[in-house]
């Protein structure tokens, strides 16, 4: 973090990781169980931990985004892509990752008065679900790592967000 500090270069830094893996713990052999392997003691010292990140960050002059993970998915994508002409996939269910997620979504307003959130679900789900493909494109390359067609519609949103704020 220091180096960033330093670099009179970087204007803004971009802030995401698995958030929901840190949180709660794994999901891979429990979907759709949510499983909470961290307890709220530790989830709320995991979160104060990006609360200190992120104001570290703003005080020292950069502007930042947090950009909440895309959805996780309920098996590898080899399982999910579409064997036939569906140009789109299903991966889990919205409501499954806000539950998923609930802690982020309770405490969002934390977040959101210090810097920008950009929520990947807002491009990877419609209203009831999450999508693993979108137009012919797998949007993940395993069950939480997004591929190229998905970190590019990231990329996109967070770019937009970048030059909204020049």
């Amino acid at each position: 973090i220091n180096g960033l500090i330093a670099d009179e270069r970087i204007k803004t830094v971009v802030i995401s990781y698995r958030i929901a893996y840190s949180l709660y713990g794994p999901h891979e052999n429990t979907y759709p169980l949510l499983i909470d392997e961290r307890g709220d003691r530790n989830r709320r010292e995991i979160w104060n931990s990006l609360m200190r990140l992120v104001q570290k960050l703003q005080d020292a002059g950069k502007e930042t985004i947090f950009v909440q993970q895309a959805p996780e998915l309920p098996r590898l994508i080899g399982f999910l892509v579409p064997k036939n002409d569906d140009t789109f996939a299903e991966g889990v269910s919205r409501s499954w990752w806000r539950d998923r997620v609930s802690f982020v979504y309770e405490n969002i307003n934390e977040l959101t008065n210090i810097t920008e959130v950009v929520d990947l679900a807002d491009l990877f789900c419609e209203r009831e679900t999450c999508f693993s493909v979108i137009d012919n494109e797998a949007l993940y390359f395993d069950d939480n790592h997004m591929s190229i067609a998905g970190s590019r519609r990231a990329a996109q949103e967070i770019t937009q967000l970048i030059i909204r704020n020049e």
